[in-house]
């Protein structure tokens, strides 16, 4: 027979194959050494031909030892578990070799170069082609795309003698430019619950200029682009901030080209 030191638990006898077994608590004992013996005790009158020892936890602070905590099988009346809601569809958004394209779960879907943030290709869900792209459009970023939204800025058309602008080229520097993609943003559908546009977000300021554009457009300014791409809806804004103390004289505008069916 063993020894222990603290009070001892109730014991448990568990029938198996027409044989019981008896578990018993088991307690722990901390000599002035430090050591931790681990002991039980078995009633009189009780064979054994195996001992199930019950452990449970001790504190170095000669404290008494606690039960353990019930196990979730144990508990009455557990709460039942929350049912996880399937995740809901969401715009994907990739950038790949400078150009970004985003799709909506509904299928509809837009890709922007950031060689002068043109958008190239804006598809409904019904994947029909609503942009233009002629098949003669240079695409490697040596000359502006010919085709989909080119964006016109600070000029449009050949610059006027005696102007600010004189001096750039035809239409400006923005669509030949290479832009920053700023990042992403969706808005939730209340009647689906799930996000159904998303808008993305595009960059240019003075300091991306070369040095050269600098000179003949001496102005501090920051341009937004922003492209919100919806169900069947591609909207686009521009948002012109001036950085300095100098009036900004400029133009601006979206040279949109569109697919259109034109009948016999």
């Amino acid at each position: 027979m063993g020894f222990f030191t603290h009070a001892l638990l109730s014991s448990s006898r568990i029938d198996f194959k027409g044989q019981a077994i008896y578990i018993f608590p088991s307690a722990y004992h901390k000599t002035h050494h430090g050591e931790v013996h681990h002991s039980c005790c078995i009633p009189t009158g009780v064979k054994c031909r195996y001992i199930i020892l019950r452990r449970h936890s001790i504190t170095h602070n000669n404290q008494a030892p606690q039960p353990p905590l019930p196990s979730t099988m144990e508990r009455k009346n557990r709460p039942t578990s929350i049912a996880m809601s399937p995740s809901l569809p969401q715009p994907t958004v990739s950038l790949e070799d400078n150009i970004v394209t985003a799709r909506l779960p509904s299928g509809d879907s837009c890709q922007v170069y950031l060689y002068g943030a043109t958008v190239t290709s804006w598809k409904t869900s019904d994947n029909n082609e609503r942009l233009f792209l002629s098949t003669a459009a240079v695409l490697d970023g040596s000359k502006p795309i010919r085709g989909g939204i080119p964006l016109v800025f600070p000029v449009f058309g050949p610059p006027p003698k005696d102007h600010a602008t004189s001096q750039l080229p035809q239409h400006g520097f923005a669509r030949n430019s290479v832009w920053e993609f700023l990042g992403k943003s969706s808005s939730e559908s209340v009647s689906t619950k799930a996000d159904d546009s998303v808008k993305l977000d595009f960059g240019l300021s003075s300091a991306m200029l070369s040095e050269d554009l600098r000179k003949k457009w001496p102005y501090d300014f920051g341009l937004v682009y922003s492209v919100t791409l919806s169900k069947a809806k591609l909207e686009v804004q521009l948002h012109v901030q001036n950085k300095g103390d100098q009036t900004i004289d400029f133009q601006c505008l979206f040279h949109s080209y569109f697919t259109v069916k034109v009948g016999k």
